[in-house]
């Protein structure tokens, strides 16, 4: 302490004797108003890791941050994000609806590189981009930015669409997320497919399907096509049973998901079925997949049948090299086998 003056020329914090520092602090903190200090700190940070209180928003992120002011506090810099999971739906965005606006100021970018990831009822995807945190003096936080949904699956009724495409992008100025997305699905024994196109803001979403071989005209046959797998002539009652019977399925499917990740940690649960789940003796039929994160760059699944006699089962192991290149590792009763698996935009 000089004069009033809290000089910091470096606090550090380790993570354990065996690793360097991930945590450091410098600058000053002026104390002549004791209860209005002015702060002028840096802060440097590697690996931390940020969970919130439910759970739902899991992080690892690097800080390069600047703290400064004395009435008006701002902080300023970058947060990039090594790995995450966000597993929230799109109903449930947003921060309070009665923010407390406050003086600080915020002028933090997010870059987001590889290896995060959201996950909720409607997408499960991996995320790349860059996000903004912006505030002023007396006004509620805004987001902007745009992040690229770089593969993963959309679910719509019965159907796992693959991405194609997809931009979030969030306006700062009105508040909103707007997606786009361009996804597909094999139908018909694979000889046919939908093609999903979704765009709008996140509360009124539109939702455009259209076959490949452009054979059906309206949505309701192409929703009929993906929770029945066919398109009857005349709607029948039992054609309408069936497609109440899957709808009920796919809800409950998508449940017993979200609770199993909840309840084991899981990073990905997945139930795949040839059918319904509700439609009698197709639990045979049916293979669960479960994934989780076990290092900075490493992710691992294991895949095995529900059949009670000669269960079949699979795992695999990704370590990625940076955000388009991984080496995969796999093994099931009949073989091993390494690979690389590349990832490109276009």
């Amino acid at each position: 302490v000089q004069q009033n003056r809290t000089l910091t020329e470096e606090l550090t914090r380790r993570r354990s004797s065996k690793v360097k520092e991930n945590l450091i602090v410098s600058g000053s903190l002026d104390m002549n108003e004791f209860l209005n200090p002015e702060y002028k700190l840096t802060i440097k940070a590697n690996d931390l890791y940020y969970s919130d209180l439910s759970g739902n928003i899991k992080v690892v992120t690097d800080a390069d941050l600047k703290v400064s002011g004395r009435e008006a506090l701002k902080i300023s810099g970058t947060l990039p994000i090594d790995e995450g999971l966000l597993q929230f739906e799109f109903q449930d965005f947003g921060g309070p609806s009665n923010p407390d606006p406050g003086a600080m100021i915020l002028d933090i970018s997010i870059p987001i590189r590889q290896n995060t990831y959201l996950k909720n009822s409607l997408l499960d995807v991996e995320l790349i981009g860059d996000l903004f945190l912006l505030k002023q003096s007396g006004k509620p936080m805004s987001i902007g930015g745009e992040l690229n949904l770089t593969s993963g699956s959309f679910y719509y009724y019965s159907g796992n669409f693959t991405i194609k495409n997809g931009v979030l992008n969030f306006d700062p100025v009105q508040d909103k997320v707007n997606i786009n997305i361009e996804a597909w699905t094999y139908v018909e024994n694979r000889s046919n497919r939908i093609i999903a196109s979704v765009n709008g803001d996140l509360d009124r979403l539109q939702i455009q399907l259209s076959d490949e071989k452009g054979i059906y005209k309206s949505q309701k046959d192409l929703i009929q096509l993906l929770t029945t797998g066919y398109v009857p002539n005349i709607a029948s009652s039992d054609a309408l049973s069936a497609t109440a019977t899957n709808l009920v399925g796919i809800a409950l499917e998508k449940e017993v998901e979200r609770t199993a990740s909840r309840l084991t940690g899981f990073e990905r649960v997945d139930l795949k079925s040839s059918g319904s789940l509700l439609e009698a003796g197709n639990l045979d039929s049916m293979t669960i997949l479960v994934g989780r994160r076990v290092g900075k760059n490493v992710f691992i699944t294991y895949e095995r049948t529900l059949t009670a006699e000669n269960p079949k089962q699979a795992v695999e192991l990704e370590y990625r090299l940076n955000r388009n290149i991984s080496i995969i590792g796999a093994a099931d009763e009949e073989s091993v086998s390494a690979s690389i698996r590349l990832r490109y935009q276009y």
